[in-house]
Parts: C-alpha cells; sequence; structure tokens
C-alpha cells in the first residue's frame, strides 16, 4: 500500500522524478502472494493502483541499494536493518475482510507517505 500511495502522490502532485521505491516484505506466505481484493477496491476508490503485485522479500542487495527503509509493519525485527537508513512506522495489519480498519489504515499510511515525501527536503 505504502508503494502505491508514494507513487501516486509523487505523479499526482510531487514529480520527484529523483527518487526511487521498492517494496518488500520480511517473510512472505507462499499460499498467499496477492494484495487482497478489498485493498484493491479501497485503494482504487481514491484513484490509486497497486501495480506491481510481485511480492520480494527483503534481502542485502536491496538493504545495501536504499537510501531510506520504512518499515511499515508493526512486527518486524529492527535488528538486521542499519538504523541509519531506518524508519519505523508500526502499522498494524488486519483481516482483508475489515474494511473498516483497513480504511483507516490506508488513511494513517496516506498522511506518513505525505510526511515523508514532505520531509525529502523539496
Amino acid at each position: 500500500m505504502a508503494e502505491a500511495i508514494f507513487k501516486s502522490l509523487n505523479k499526482n502532485f510531487y514529480n520527484l522524478k529523483n527518487y526511487k521505491i521498492k517494496s518488500a516484505g520480511i517473510i512472505l506466505d507462499k499460499e498467499r502472494l496477492y494484495v487482497a481484493d478489498s485493498v484493491h477496491r479501497i485503494l482504487g476508490e481514491k484513484g490509486i493502483k497497486i501495480e506491481n503485485e510481485k511480492p520480494q522479500k527483503v534481502d542485502k542487495r536491496l538493504i545495501d541499494w536504499a537510501d531510506k527503509i520504512v518499515i511499515v509493519a508493526n512486527d518486524v525485527d529492527l535488528n538486521e536493518f542499519p538504523k541509519n537508513k531506518l524508519e519505523v512506522w508500526k502499522v498494524e495489519d488486519v483481516h482483508e475482510s475489515d474494511t473498516e480498519k483497513i480504511r483507516m489504515i490506508i488513511s494513517e499510511i496516506e498522511k506518513r507517505v505525505t510526511e515523508f515525501i514532505r520531509n525529502l527536503n523539496l
């Protein structure tokens, strides 16, 4: 969600050409390699589309590539990440059927992404 929101805000409001974003996970659930339909629907209502659902795992190559690492989830062991690159948001995960909480989480992530973009020293 955060990647899709960043890309949407960047495209529609900020146009930051020198910034790239990649989404990745710590633990990939091989039985559920998709974004829930409810998330697609709610983001779609806001005009935001998730472009690439193909999950990738966080690895050393990705950590080295990143200038900044934003941990969105609230259940991640932070010891694997360089502290000088790390920003932690601790957004709770909810079941895909709980659309009310998904809306709240999307709103929370939108606020945090907007603040993050504004702090990129525009």
